[in-house]
């Protein structure tokens, strides 16, 4: 004959506690982040504004800011593109990019590369081989592009750089 287990009484459950209406805490404030990244331009790499578009890409999806992000990716594309082919004999280019979701900018890419010479410029009139690409970024960010002397190169260099999102 089977035995019979013994039977637990339950404990009596303990009486709930009001809620609280307390605030959550304030989320700490946002902070400009910095990113960087190395083209090679020595081998002519056909790559690198690829590359470039779509780390800018891939930064600005992952901080939810996609309403810049096709803008961001052509003008980049322009200047990876600029340094590419104006810039062959460095030692190739740096793309640095400062996303700032709270500052009076929210978006800075700098493309440098090795050669201190060859200042781009908006060339007047139409040039069907070349100039394009300047004149897209200058309508695409409002004129908010420029050039910086210097480079995180060996050798110096400068860097063009363009911004978006102005508040």
């Amino acid at each position: 004959m089977p035995k019979a287990r013994p039977t637990r009484t339950p404990k009596p459950l303990k009486p709930l506690k009001p809620a609280t209406s307390t605030a959550p805490a304030a989320p700490p404030p946002l902070t400009p982040c910095h990113y960087e990244i190395y083209c090679s331009t020595t081998a002519l790499t056909p790559t690198a504004p690829k590359i470039a578009r779509d780390y800018v890409t891939a930064v600005l999806k992952s901080r939810h800011m996609t309403l810049l992000v096709d803008d961001a990716a052509v003008c980049t594309s322009e200047l990876m593109t600029n340094a590419c082919l104006h810039a062959r004999n460095s030692v190739g280019a740096v793309l640095r990019m400062v996303v700032d979701v709270a500052g009076p900018v929210a978006l800075r890419v700098t493309v440098h590369d090795g050669d201190p010479g060859n200042q781009p410029r908006l060339l007047e009139g139409y040039d069907p081989e070349s100039g394009r690409g300047l004149r897209l970024v200058d309508m695409l960010t409002e004129g908010h592009w420029g050039t910086v002397p210097g480079a995180p190169l060996p050798g110096g260099g400068k860097g063009v750089w363009f911004e978006l999102g102005h508040r």
